[in-house]
């Protein structure tokens, strides 16, 4: 396994964001173009097979704001998120479009409700997994809206570098980052581990 990164300039973000658009008449987010990409590129550089293997795509959605009854507590300050998840075949993956892509993650995260929580609770209760699982799918994590450099200055300037170490325990997940740079506006760097040997054309079809 090796890891990869890959710097996204504001401008091919909203290529992305451009086509994602075309003959859908839905504005997607910058998260919601770039994850289709993503995971169509995933597919084809890993030259995925059979073409009918079901892919699942899965993310974090914040659900803070959700819950009504009972709301959360005044003064709650972590974490309350719900894993969305996106299904398709690897051929409409590969031969589709990315407005068809990037609708299926569109509508996987607004699928993501109060209802949908509970339901997932209630069944995370009854059904907790003994292991991870990562057998066709990927995951991918978003960190743009941290502010890791400027936490991780410590006294020496802002890193070169602020992000995972090693992603190789967790093969099939994807971290997109916040870049170093100051004034770095929307511009992003994708992080993620793959195979050693890659077919040749995975550079020219991801970024």
């Amino acid at each position: 396994m090796c890891r990869k990164c890959y710097k996204v300039s504001g401008e091919f973000l909203d290529q992305i964001k451009a086509l994602a658009r075309e003959n859908s008449g839905i504005t997607y987010s910058s998260f919601e173009a770039m994850v289709a990409h993503v995971w169509r590129s995933w597919v084809k550089a890993l030259e995925v097979e059979p073409l009918d293997f079901e892919l699942r795509l899965t993310f974090a959605v914040n659900t803070g704001q959700m819950l009504k009854n009972p709301p959360l507590k005044d003064g709650f300050y972590g974490n309350a998120i719900c894993i969305a998840c996106a299904m398709s075949t690897v051929k409409d993956l590969i031969s589709g479009t990315l407005s068809n892509t990037a609708r299926l993650v569109h509508e996987a995260r607004l699928g993501v409700t109060e209802e949908y929580l509970r339901s997932t609770v209630d069944y995370v209760e009854v059904n907790r997994p003994r292991r991870l699982e990562f057998g066709g799918k990927l995951t991918i994590t978003q960190w743009t809206r941290f502010s890791i450099y400027e936490s991780a200055d410590l006294g020496w300037g802002r890193p070169a570098y602020a992000g995972p170490i090693d992603l190789t325990p967790t093969p099939q997940v994807c971290v997109f980052l916040p870049q170093g740079e100051l004034n770095a506006d929307g511009k992003m760097v994708v992080s993620f581990t793959c195979q050693n040997h890659l077919p040749e054309n995975s550079e020219s079809i991801s970024f």
